[in-house]
């Protein structure tokens, strides 16, 4: 597809891995370090209540930013707990309700459901940080996020487009496998939950792919198990042709000698300026191979010169998610 990104080098990948990166620290730091966000001595979870707490401070945060000038309110967020900072991230996982907050006049949070959805991701957060992280696997997990998208992108458009011969022949391209939600591995959810965490370079992809991809990761497991194998059916038939953009992120493993790119040292070594090199990889960590819970609706939306409408959703790793109308 004319709107993916082809060239590893370019700016947009040089930014997801910043991306990725950045939020690796933030989980770590709130998950393997000393955290209000880590269950207390004795206990399984964490605390509700210590987590509400957290969230109300994270409203008057976000209610005092949203009035301040740019240069303003970078000096608020850099001033801002590894807490805060985690619980702004999970805010963003629901990218159409963090811009609906972020437009009204009169904040109405539903610090409720926030906080729900901080407890589910700090579960989460343990999957995404066993995915592996040198250089190389994060810049092919950033390719294969692109992937994900354009897939997304056709099977929006396979089940939303108005030309029908369009809609057929994108159906076709599919061999017919429309799952309800696109559903992405562990390590894909890693990218694309790095990305949701930066709104404005999230945005300008979704404008590019033509709809706005929300995400959930309220869908209950049990309705992801059929979405999940027509999603890899849906993956096999678009990409049948393709360069080994294969589902499983075990495939980007560097022990697999199945995979093309591990032959191709040039490549990744050209890549390997690109990685802060303090970043280094769980040695017992798997390489995403997993699957993700969470997944992606689209509401109805207006981006800059191209208007969404609602459809189906797209699914993600550990929770799911759609893409099936505006994702």
């Amino acid at each position: 597809s004319s709107w993916m990104i082809s060239a590893p080098g370019s700016r947009i990948y040089r930014d997801m891995i910043g991306f990725v990166l950045e939020l690796r620290s933030i989980l770590s730091k709130v998950l393997l370090e000393d955290s209000r966000l880590r269950p207390r001595l004795g206990m399984e979870e964490v605390d509700e209540n210590e987590v509400m707490m957290l969230v109300d401070e994270y409203e008057r945060y976000f209610t005092s930013s949203r009035k301040a000038w740019l240069g303003a309110r970078r000096n608020i967020r850099g001033a801002l707990s590894w807490e805060l900072m985690f619980i702004q991230y999970v805010h963003r996982l629901s990218p159409i309700q963090y811009a609906h907050d972020a437009e009204m006049v009169r904040l109405s949070m539903d610090k409720k459901r926030l906080c729900a959805m901080v407890i589910r991701q700090i579960e989460t957060a343990k999957e995404l940080l066993q995915v592996r992280s040198t250089h190389g696997e994060i810049v092919l997990l950033v390719q294969k996020y692109f992937y994900f998208l354009e897939l997304a992108r056709v099977v929006h458009h396979a089940k939303n487009n108005t030309n029908r011969r369009r809609r057929e022949m994108l159906q076709q391209r599919l061999g017919g496998v429309i799952p309800d939600f696109v559903v992405p591995t562990v390590g894909i959810d890693l990218v694309w939950h790095s990305h949701m965490n930066f709104p404005r370079s999230y945005r300008r992809v979704c404008q590019r792919i033509g709809f706005f991809m929300n995400h959930s990761d309220e869908i209950l497991p049990e309705i992801l198990t059929d979405s999940r194998e027509k999603t890899q059916l849906a993956w096999a038939t678009l990409y049948q042709d393709k360069w080994d953009p294969c589902y499983d992120d075990v495939r980007f493993h560097k022990s697999n000698p199945g995979s093309k790119m591990d032959n191709n040292p040039k490549r990744l070594a050209s890549w390997s300026s690109v990685i802060d090199q303090r970043n280094t990889s769980n040695p017992r960590a798997g390489a995403g191979d997993g699957y993700c819970s969470g997944g992606a609706y689209v509401g109805g939306i207006e981006l800059g010169m191209v208007t969404i409408g609602g459809g189906a959703g797209v699914g993600c790793d550990s929770g799911g998610g759609g893409t099936g109308g505006d994702g």
